[in-house]
C-alpha cells in the first residue's frame, strides 16, 4: 500500500465524517472489523455494526457540519498491505475550536484499501469526563468573554447595571 493512498483514504474519511456527516459514506472507508478509539472514556468500538451505532449516537449529538483545517499529516508504509497514517486537525463548529489529532492504520484486502483502527485525540484539558465533545471549554471560555463584554458596554461593569438612574 502506498502512504500516499492512505493518507487520501483518511482525508476522504475526515470529509464523510465531519464536512458531510454521511453515515453511509463514513462506514463504506472502514474495514468490516473497524477499530476505534474515541476521546471519551469508554470510547472504543469494535466491528462495523458498532461503528455504525457509535456514529448514530454522534451524528445525534452533534449533528451540524464541521470545518476542517489539517495542521500536519504524515503516513509510514507497515508492511506491503499496511500503513499509519496521523492528521493534526483544528474543527471548527459554531460555537467552538478544537484541535484534535487523528490517527489511523489502512489496511489493503483483496484489493480495496480500508481504515481498519482509528484513533481521536484532544488536549484532555478542555474535555470533561466522558463528553463527546469538549465543549465545556469552549463554552465556558464564551460565557466568560460575554460576561467581560457586558462590563465593558455598561457604566458601572455589571453592577452598574442594577442601578437606578
Amino acid at each position: 500500500m502506498k502512504t500516499e493512498q492512505a493518507l487520501h483514504l483518511l482525508s476522504d474519511f475526515c470529509v464523510a465524517y465531519f464536512v458531510k456527516r454521511n453515515l453511509e459514506e463514513s462506514l463504506a472507508l472502514t474495514d468490516e472489523n473497524i477499530v476505534l478509539i474515541g476521546t471519551a472514556e469508554g470510547a472504543r468500538v469494535y466491528g462495523r455494526d458498532a461503528f455504525r451505532d457509535y456514529l448514530l449516537r454522534d451524528f445525534a449529538e452533534m449533528p451540524e457540519p464541521f470545518a476542517l483545517d489539517v495542521l500536519s499529516q504524515t503516513a509510514h508504509a507497515a508492511g506491503e498491505d499496511c500503513a499509519v497514517v496521523d492528521m493534526s486537525l483544528r474543527i471548527r463548529g459554531s460555537n467552538y475550536r478544537v484541535n484534535a489529532i487523528l490517527s489511523a492504520v489502512a489496511r489493503e484486502t483483496a484489493g480495496e484499501c480500508k481504515l481498519f483502527l482509528v484513533h481521536f485525540a484532544v488536549p484532555i484539558a478542555r474535555q470533561k469526563h466522558a463528553e463527546h465533545y469538549p465543549i465545556t471549554m469552549e463554552t465556558t471560555h464564551m460565557d466568560g468573554l460575554k460576561l467581560d463584554l457586558l462590563n465593558r458596554i455598561t457604566a458601572g461593569g455589571i453592577m452598574g447595571g442594577y442601578q437606578e438612574p
